[in-house]
């Protein structure tokens, strides 16, 4: 697939800002439906930045679509041994601007689009 649209988000499995798996859930399965109904070729790139290391990654734990041919979801994990290398990581757990670097940089899409 070539796709139309590279959608980049950029989180971690310690439920920041409470229920956090259950709004990317909500996301995840907008953009399953949204990508269908209208036909859009996309992949959506998860970047899993320093994840917890007592708890699933995220792709163990978000929805994956089912059998959709407009839509891919690619996982990028990002290890606390390279989050290390930041200047105040030991203060904060998730450098989510860097992440989204990171997600755009391996991106396919035409058009891109970052979201928290």
């Amino acid at each position: 697939m070539n796709p139309y649209l590279s959608i980049i988000m950029v989180s971690r499995n310690d439920d920041h800002g409470e229920g956090l798996l259950k709004r990317m859930s909500l996301c995840i399965n907008n953009i399953i439906h949204f990508t269908n109904k209208y036909k859009i070729d996309t992949e959506l790139i998860i970047v899993d930045w320093n994840p917890p290391q007592k708890r699933k990654l995220l792709l163990e734990v978000l929805p994956k679509p089912n059998k959709s041919k407009y839509l891919i979801i690619k996982y990028i994990v990002v290890p606390n041994d390279i989050h290390l290398l930041y200047d105040r990581s030991e203060e904060i757990p998730l450098f989510q601007m860097i992440g989204k670097n990171v997600g755009i940089r391996r991106a396919n899409g035409k058009f891109i689009l970052c979201t928290n």
